[in-house]
């Protein structure tokens, strides 16, 4: 049986097991052209992706966002959408 595994402080945990978001990997997404950061996110799921772009800026998010091909910012943005949502 696979051990429970909690996120550090001010982190969330992605579908990738083991992989946080916030604190350090927000800070390399931050700072790193958002070219460069979109041709990473592409290789990521969906939820690994709204995950990481929830923790930038709305402005570097956005950025990273009009990079991607549309079809799969549309779906990010409704997961997006859909997570806002629900946590109302």
């Amino acid at each position: 049986m696979a051990a429970s595994v909690t996120p550090p402080a001010g982190q969330r945990l992605t579908s990738t097991p083991g992989v946080f978001v916030g604190g350090r990997l927000s800070k390399i997404f931050s700072a790193m052209p958002a070219k460069e950061a979109a041709k990473i996110l592409e290789q990521m799921t969906d939820a690994d992706v709204v995950a990481i772009l929830g923790s930038v800026t709305d402005r570097k998010a956005a950025e990273i966002l009009s990079l991607l091909p549309a079809q799969r910012a549309a779906g990010i943005s409704k997961s997006v959408l859909a997570n806002k949502v629900s946590d109302q």
